[in-house]
């Protein structure tokens, strides 16, 4: 076997975990973060305060964590307290503090299923949670004082089962907020409710709270919509691109910083594809060309545009054009590319950025987390017998020995982070106790020169 001399990056690293998975999915709230695999499988890091990330624990994470070995997970939604997941096969999953709709208000740290009804998808926001079942009708549970359960009721006690909203069975999508609901049905209409006090309903005015769904308009050719915290944002068949709501810190986009109680479109471009809103007064989008483009408050460098300069229209996130998608907490963003890289920046006060660590700072320009997951390495395809370094045992709940004198060696998360760096080793053994359990990529150099890059999992 010939000798290799190629030192493991990141997106190696990645591959050879995953055997080529990637991360299709992110989503996140506040300060920490959820994300499904291609392999069907749910990660996690962030925030843990409210047992919202189900490791069993209240400990935060600063790297990718595995938290299911299933492989059979479809869609994740996350929010500040408490996350809910839906599998293959319908059933309705969730762990974390609040809205769990689980007909209980202890909390739960590990992932548990959630009734026996069948679902179509699950929706989180940071009072209220939405879901649709299979027959098509939309329920809610939570918190409804403002209006949010649709179903012309306004209890001042939160609802710790679903309750139905209204008869239609044509929902097509929802945006959450914190206060409001944005709906989507089948024709095109768009439909809100819930709080607004800022015009963010769209409506044309800003009464308080609506306890009914309440028409945006009378166009039936919107495609998408966007909302988390006191704005809106929406896009049309077209292309176009169209917000209300607050916009004292000109999170609509719209050049000013004036509030819109009916939508207004935000600039003239038609090559729009996709949108998200923050909690904190910022907005994102991505255009076809696979640029990437933020506005709104950046007092911080938020934005990711490399100042903190406030944006009251889009502006470019740097110069690439292989955005893929992305979703934003209340002050960092986490974003994917077309070569399944993920990316990351904004404030970093629980390890949401997931490199690693929690500084209490911000990143203003995006960072890559994890490579790019397309490459498969050739140590997957190397038998024992025939390599010239060997490791063992594997698995292992201490140390690791080697059959070689071993230079250096870093140890990457199975989300493809680094966790660990040994240098000037010049031994055949290290001690990973300190690690947690789950799956590594181990990328050892000899003395003489071999290269040694090995799956290990940790008891």
């Amino acid at each position: 076997m010939r000798k290799k001399y190629i030192s493991l990056s990141l997106a190696v690293s990645l591959a050879n975990v995953f055997n080529g998975q990637c991360l299709k999915t992110v989503s996140t709230q506040f300060e920490s973060v959820a994300a499904i695999n291609s392999d069907g499988n749910i990660w996690v890091w962030g925030s843990n305060h409210y047992g919202e990330l189900g490791t069993g624990d209240y400990v935060n994470r600063a790297t990718p964590f595995q938290l299911t070995t299933s492989g059979d997970w479809k869609s994740v939604s996350h929010t500040y307290m408490s996350t809910l997941a839906l599998k293959n096969d319908g059933t309705r999953w969730g762990w974390g503090d609040a809205q769990l709709g689980n007909g209980s208000t202890f909390p739960v740290l590990s992932p548990v299923q959630i009734g026996t009804d069948h679902w179509k998808v699950l929706y989180t926001g940071l009072f209220t949670s939405y879901g649709v079942k299979v027959d098509g009708t939309l329920w809610v549970w939570g918190t409804g004082i403002e209006g949010q359960f649709g179903n012309g009721t306004m209890p001042v006690d939160p609802s710790l089962i679903p309750v139905q909203v209204g008869p239609d069975t044509d929902w097509k999508f929802l945006a959450v907020s914190s206060h409001h609901t944005l709906g989507l049905k089948n024709n095109g209409t768009l439909w809100s409710w819930g709080n607004n006090v800022v015009g963010q309903l769209g409506i044309g005015s800003s009464v308080s709270n609506f306890s009914t769904p309440q028409q945006v308009g009378t166009e039936s050719n919107w495609k998408t919509v966007s909302a988390k915290g006191f704005h809106s944002l929406a896009l049309k068949s077209d292309g176009s691109l169209w917000g209300w709501g607050m916009n004292e810190h000109g999170e609509l986009g719209d050049g000013t910083a004036v509030q819109r109680n009916s939508p207004v479109q935000i600039g003239n471009s038609y090559d729009w594809k996709s949108i998200t809103t923050t909690a904190r007064y910022r907005s994102f989008a991505i255009k076809n060309d696979g640029s990437l483009w933020g506005w709104g408050q950046n007092e911080n460098g938020e934005l990711g545009d490399g100042t903190t300069i406030q944006r009251n229209s889009p502006v470019q996130i740097g110069n690439s054009y292989d955005w893929k998608s992305i979703d934003c907490g209340a002050l960092h963003c986490v974003a994917i590319k077309q070569d399944n890289s993920v990316w990351s920046w904004g404030g970093n006060f629980s390890g949401e950025l997931g490199n690693g660590t929690i500084t209490g700072t911000y990143t203003q320009a995006p960072t890559m987390i994890l490579g790019s997951c397309s490459f498969l390495g050739t140590a997957e395809n190397e038998s024992f017998s025939t390599r010239k370094v060997k490791i063992y045992p594997n698995p292992v709940s201490e140390n690791i020995y080697f059959s070689k004198e071993i230079k250096s060696i870093k140890i990457y998360s199975g989300a493809g982070a680094l966790v660990k760096y040994f240098s000037d080793l010049n031994s055949n053994s290290i001690d990973i106790s300190v690690l947690q359990p789950g799956t590594y990529m181990i990328d050892a150099f000899t003395v003489d020169g071999n290269n040694l890059q090995e799956k290990i999992i940790k008891k």
